[in-house]
């Protein structure tokens, strides 16, 4: 399937002058613990950066739906890979066709199938990437998408490839553990943006709540407000609308990307233990000759502006080479000559 991906991904960017180009695809993430098939868009850009993006879609949403859909065509014009996955949906309780955000907390609070699933899910969609050549990647998502990203950061990692930063838009700290983004911000460490509208109501009022819950280095939390437009209702806010997408500045997506830039220009990759190791060893080397070395170039030092010679008294130094001896001044004339050192 990896292969096929890629093939297809690049006979579309050359058909397509460099522009990326939409693929869908069908993952597996049984051996990751879920579900055996799913389905998902992969965008490859016609000049790769290494860096993939990970994308979850809001409540009731789809690979292709609001907010991901703006971010999974614009990124990969930055050079992003991005792989937008469908996410699984709790039991459909009262029988609308539609998940209702009670479900997902009765599911939460009975048979917990919806985030190991997404869980698994998110992990799948890192190895597919990790396939395609990427070696690190981002995790975003968009209001459940959100909750879900920040809950597997926290709970969910096993041996994917490194996340370099996860953002959530629309973000809101309510309900119950792990649906609170505030219960499991503060097992995060990685760099956080948390995006919203200012018209998004419940987002706005718990903003502090989640600046204060995320437990990673200071100054790696990053909150944006977008402003809405004027008699936008709520949800319209929460979707972001008229802030990304053809029409808009593209608010939204040059936001996201540039904090992205921000982040991987911060992530220097530490050296691996053995360079270090070595690194020391070598000051070490480095340390204990210039201490041996101390006292021979005091004694040079002492003889600094005269002229001197290599000549027959030379002696063997300590470790087998060889040094001269200190010139010897003649009382009446300037001229240097060499003989055997004087004794103290």
């Amino acid at each position: 399937m990896r292969g096929v991906t890629a093939a297809l991904l690049a006979a579309g960017a050359l058909a397509g002058g460099g522009e990326s180009r939409a693929v869908p695809v069908t993952l597996d993430a049984s051996s990751e613990g879920g579900s055996p098939a799913f389905d998902a868009l992969l965008e490859l850009p016609g000049a790769p950066n290494g860096v993939g993006v990970v994308l979850l879609h809001g409540r009731g949403g789809n690979p292709d739906s609001a907010v991901v859909r703006q971010l999974r065509t614009w990124l990969p014009g930055e050079g992003y890979t991005t792989l937008s996955i469908r996410l699984p949906e709790p039991a459909d309780l009262d029988g609308d066709g539609r998940p209702d955000f009670a479900e997902y907390e009765a599911d939460v609070a009975g048979p917990g199938t919806v985030f190991p699933e997404s869980y698994a899910r998110i992990r799948a969609a890192l190895d597919h990437l990790e396939g395609l050549g990427v070696g690190r990647a981002f995790l975003v998502g968009f209001s459940m998408g959100s909750r879900i990203g920040a809950a597997h950061v926290a709970r969910g990692q096993a041996d994917e490839i490194p996340l370099l930063g996860f953002a959530g838009i629309g973000m809101r700290a309510n309900s119950v553990d792990p649906l609170n983004t505030a219960s499991v911000l503060d097992e995060i460490a990685i760099p956080v943006l948390d995006l919203y509208g200012d018209g998004d109501l419940p987002a706005a009022a718990t903003a502090a709540l989640r600046a204060a819950a995320y437990g990673g280095p200071p100054g790696a939390y990053t909150q944006v407000v977008l402003d809405c437009a004027d008699g936008l209702t709520v949800q319209a806010c929460h979707k972001l609308v008229g802030l990304k997408g053809a029409g808009s500045g593209r608010e939204l997506e040059r936001a996201v990307a540039a904090w992205m830039a921000s982040v991987r220009t911060a992530a220097v990759p530490a050296p691996p233990t053995p360079v270090l190791l070595l690194a020391g060893l070598a000051l070490v080397g480095l340390a204990v000759r210039r201490a041996r070395r101390g006292p021979k170039m005091a004694a040079w030092a002492g003889i600094a502006g005269q002229r001197w010679r290599w000549g027959p008294c030379s002696r063997a130094g300590a470790r087998g080479w060889r040094m001269p001896c200190r010139p010897r001044r003649s009382p009446t004339s300037t001229s240097i000559t060499t003989g055997t050192r004087p004794r103290p």
